[in-house]
């Protein structure tokens, strides 16, 4: 399904439709998750109050960007591009989707006199197990042992359990096309296939505790995290990180929204 706005500057949101677009798609997600950070930007944030430690600094950003100019940045791309292409193919005909969002580019001497589309945003969505508080009248004792088969804690005469659930995976959109709604429209358009078309009742996302933007961005819309336990702590999970072609597990704050 596609969703073009009725205006020159007209804004698609649809699956990946060529290899152009998984290409535009890996580039996206390298630069805004994978870069190093520029010399500038070791000098604005290095605490330090002596210059040699600065410039020590300064100079092992500067190393570091040209080594990620010369081989990462391609080898890191390249491998996105192959994950994603292979993870659309493995996952045909079940419950995953991945959308793109791509702005309208007008003809112009520069492209050839062609229009074309370049991908601006991203979004995926797939079916996890997300620990979810649910009754004990709703968990199966497979085991006869007195005590449910899914990892949990016992809270309030609720257990936390492991449940396959409707979840967002990657939310991305360039920096320069950010705080014009593109964000939030990849989001509807989850929402909409897990609801009409998934025949699901709630949408999860996993957000790390430090990334303040994300949180806001999805608490704005309507994704709340649940406090379970004597301590009031946010219900967490551990969730897989992809950076620079090396995978590690971090916790992740596990927020919802009902439909």
């Amino acid at each position: 399904m596609l969703d073009i706005l009725p205006t020159a500057d007209a804004l698609i949101i649809a699956p990946p439709s060529s290899s152009t677009d998984y290409r535009q798609l890996a580039s996206l997600l390298v630069s805004t998750f994978d870069a190093p950070e520029s010399a500038d930007d070791a000098n604005a944030n290095d605490d330090a109050i002596t210059n040699t430690k600065t410039n020590a600094n300064a100079g092992a950003k500067i190393f570091e960007k040209m080594q990620w100019m010369l081989y990462d940045k391609s080898l890191t791309e390249q491998k996105t591009y192959t994950q994603y292409t292979s993870i659309t193919k493995q996952m045909k005909g079940k419950k995953h989707a991945l959308f793109v969002a791509k702005e309208y580019i007008p003809p112009t001497p520069d492209n050839d006199n062609r229009a074309s589309y370049n991908v601006v945003g991203m979004v995926e969505m797939g079916v996890t197990l997300v620990p979810i508080s649910l009754p004990y009248d709703d968990i199966i004792d497979n085991n006869n042992d007195g005590d449910n088969d899914s990892d949990g804690s016992h809270t309030a005469g609720n257990r936390v359990g492991l449940r396959p659930q409707a979840t967002l995976g990657v939310l991305c959109v360039s920096s320069l096309h950010r705080n014009q709604g593109i964000g939030r429209a990849l989001v509807e358009k989850c929402e909409y296939v897990a609801e009409q078309i998934w025949n699901e009742t709630r949408l999860f996302v996993e957000v790390e505790p430090c990334n303040e933007m994300a949180l806001k961005f999805f608490d704005k819309y309507g994704f709340h995290g649940t406090r379970h336990g004597t301590d009031g702590g946010w219900e967490m999970r551990n969730a897989t990180v992809s950076r620079r072609r090396k995978v590690e597990s971090r916790p992740h704050i596990v927020l919802e929204k009902g439909f």
